[in-house]
């Protein structure tokens, strides 16, 4: 939902935003220190029929230890052990149209390097809020908690997919204004390539992002019940479905990573 501001209050709400959008760049990367103090890239502990297939060698040794003595699997092997950040239902304020053709340029990457405060950022937030809680451990095992969330998957690239659209149709339109002004100085046409570049990058990495969550998700409500959760632990019945799934799950976690490269974003853990 978006809402205009009248003039009369602008100035109070500049102050307010710019209040918030530090309390959120600190939120950030508070998450983003918590993260870097644990082991990134960890992954559930994946097995066919009971026999461990991963390869961490070290996880490998203490669980052979582990069954060895009859012990259950410690539940801090798991993957998801972040917090997931949350998202509330917010309403949306149309953000100041540019002025000059520098406006437009940095407006490229507001909400992808640029933070805003969440009620003028309503494609980054509801992207973000859909993909907040796709794949913890409560999701995985659960055929009616991955179909939901594998709606959410396919509404975030609705949202991502105007996002696109509204950034590509910009772009487009500055790059005629260059072409057709020639008075333009270099230093603009040099920002405006970096800048446009970046947003152009952001919106291939975060498509691959939504993409390889949806795929990593799909495959698993497609096996029904050839295979089972119990955290940490998901176990296969069959060689390729194990290693299809780890397959996808790293390519998840690449995703991932490249997204975080995004300053947004880096409270995301799935």
């Amino acid at each position: 939902m978006l809402a205009n501001i009248s003039g009369v209050h602008a100035q109070y709400y500049e102050e307010v935003d710019e209040r918030r959008r530090k309390a959120l760049i600190e939120q950030i990367h508070n998450y983003h220190e918590i993260r870097k103090k644990s082991e990134y890239g960890r992954e559930p502990v994946v097995t066919m029929n009971g026999r461990y297939l991963g390869n961490n060698p070290q996880l490998k040794a203490q669980l052979e230890i582990e069954k060895r003595h009859g012990k259950e699997i410690a539940a801090n092997y798991g993957y998801a052990l972040d917090v997931e950040p949350t998202f509330a239902e917010i309403k949306f304020y149309e953000p100041e149209s540019a002025k000059t053709l520098g406006q437009r340029i940095d407006k490229l990457l507001h909400g992808i390097t640029q933070i805003l405060p969440n009620e003028y950022d309503l494609y980054g937030y509801e992207l973000r809020r859909y993909m907040s809680s796709i794949a913890g451990p409560e999701v995985l095992g659960d055929r009616k908690r991955l179909s939901k969330e594998i709606a959410n998957t396919k509404r975030a690239a609705i949202i991502l997919e105007y996002w696109s659209k509204g950034i590509r149709e910009e772009i487009k339109a500055i790059e005629t204004l260059l072409e057709n002004d020639k008075t333009i100085d270099p230093t603009t046409r040099t920002t405006f390539k970096f800048k446009s570049g970046k947003a152009k990058a952001f919106l291939i990495e975060a498509d691959s992002w939504v993409s390889n969550n949806n795929k990593m998700l799909q495959f698993l409500f497609d096996l029904h019940s050839q295979y089972s959760y119990k955290e940490p632990v998901i176990n296969f019945t069959e060689h390729s479905h194990a290693q299809g799934f780890l397959s996808l799950f790293r390519a998840r976690q690449k995703s991932l990573e490249l997204i975080h490269e995004y300053a947004p974003f880096r409270m995301m853990i799935y």
